[in-house]
């Protein structure tokens, strides 16, 4: 009986033990799921997917319905700031798209693939000469390296672009160029243009055969978030990448210090170290979105590439003259914040009473002529200080990086602007004809 009780007692709490560890499973398991519930709910209310106060969502319904919005919930987030409303024959700024709905999903070879696609066309740069053994105290000169750099090659007959950078020491020592390909060739290049305040330069070797080149992107349609990949010769270690992503499309220059530059910056956390400079920043698809040109010193993780946009205007000019002609307009210009915009609005009596002329919830309005000198191509085109510039050549502008990139090198030719002047917000066309820079 003894041995009978005890086997009970013993099934009894071996039972309870047992009911327990099931409860005990089952709450482990059920509280992640809901909040996992929860949390899915809630991001997709912040989707717009789910309406507030409605009934409790099939949550599997709807990350179904994930997928096939996700260009479109990314184009009203990506162009609430900088797309406005479509008016007559302007179109919208092209610098903030939507990424394609039915872009393919990044996997374990989508770099290797596009570093196989654009490789070949990249080009290790040494330049060669003498140099003085003192440095600039003078001194005998010795024969050696002097400095190294990439490049990359653009068509078929050997027409490469490196920064300017990179070269200028062959210029001023009339020193040698050098240019090694991936596949082991090697060839003397010519400079056929170098602009420093650019900083790019076109060169070209004669291989005497049709060379493996890249594809030159659109640096405007660029995104944040988007990877790409750094390709050169950091430290002299040829055939070398690094990969990150797209920190910013648009870093000003006078925000890194930058004196006179009339051209934002790709930021990207794909390193560029010493002998990167002037080789490709690509993307995904294996084309040319930028040129490598430097990093922030002491730190990681902050790099810049000149857009491949600005890099095609200079080349053309380079090409053609061997120099580059930049536009003078005479007037300083300013981005138009909302912040601004409204306190302006209270304050000065001139200003446009409605800002009708951009969406709601816009951050950036506009480019606000804040200062125009006399006799400048501005003046004598009818622009004054107050007016407020928002296309240009019947594109949208919202800022000045836009304003500039749409002026790009346009010389002594009319460039016709529309701008929003007065307390009416009369809208307005004039045109200017910008001369050169001195």
């Amino acid at each position: 009986r003894v041995g009978a009780g005890s086997a009970a007692l013993v099934g009894a709490v071996a039972g309870v033990i047992g009911g327990c560890a099931v409860l005990a499973l089952e709450r482990y398991w059920r509280v992640p799921l809901e909040r996992r519930g929860r949390r899915e709910e809630s991001v997709a209310r912040h989707r717009g997917l789910i309406m507030e106060g409605g009934p409790a969502p099939d949550l599997q319904a709807v990350w179904a319905r994930v997928e096939p919005v996700r260009g479109d919930a990314y184009t009203a987030e990506a162009l609430g700031r900088h797309e406005l409303k479509q008016g007559g024959e302007m179109e919208t700024p092209p610098s903030a798209p939507a990424p394609p709905a039915d872009s393919p999903p990044l996997t374990r070879y989508s770099l290797a693939h596009a570093i196989a696609i654009a490789g070949p066309a990249v080009v290790n740069i040494t330049i060669s000469g003498t140099e003085s053994l003192f440095g600039p105290f003078g001194g005998p000169r010795i024969p050696g390296a002097m400095s190294t750099g990439s490049g990359f090659i653009i068509d078929s007959n050997g027409t490469l672009l490196t920064n300017a950078h990179v070269v200028q020491a062959a210029q001023r020592a009339h020193g040698t160029i050098h240019v090694a390909l991936k596949d082991g060739r090697s060839f003397d290049a010519k400079v056929l243009g170098m602009d420093l305040v650019a900083d790019i330069a076109v060169l070209k070797i004669d291989a005497q055969t049709e060379l493996p080149h890249v594809k030159l992107g659109d640096s405007s349609r660029l995104l944040t978030g988007e990877w790409v990949v750094a390709l050169g010769s950091p430290l002299s270690l040829r055939n070398s990448a690094t990969a990150g992503i797209i920190s910013a499309t648009e870093r000003e220059g006078y925000e890194i210090g930058m004196v006179g530059g009339s051209t934002a910056f790709i930021q990207t956390d794909a390193p560029i170290n010493i002998g990167n400079s002037g080789g490709p920043l690509i993307n995904l698809d294996g084309v040319v979105i930028g040129i490598n040109t430097m990093k922030a010193a002491a730190t990681d993780g902050i790099s810049f590439a000149l857009p491949v946009n600005y890099a095609k205007e200079v080349m053309a000019q380079l090409q053609v003259s061997g120099s580059v002609r930049r536009p003078f307009l005479g007037c300083k210009l300013l981005t138009l914040h909302a912040a601004l915009a409204e306190e302006l609005r209270q304050s000065a009596y001139n200003f446009p009473r409605k800002l009708n002329w951009s969406p709601e919830n816009a951050d950036e309005l506009g480019v606000l002529v804040h200062e125009v000198l006399p006799d400048s191509p501005v003046a004598q085109g009818g622009i004054v200080p107050g007016d407020i510039i928002t296309g240009v050549n019947g594109r949208r502008v919202v800022n000045t990086s836009q304003f500039l990139a749409e002026l790009g090198h346009k010389v002594d030719t009319d460039v016709s602007i529309e701008l929003i002047r007065g307390r009416a917000c009369e809208k307005l066309t004039v045109t200017v004809h910008p001369t050169v820079r001195k």
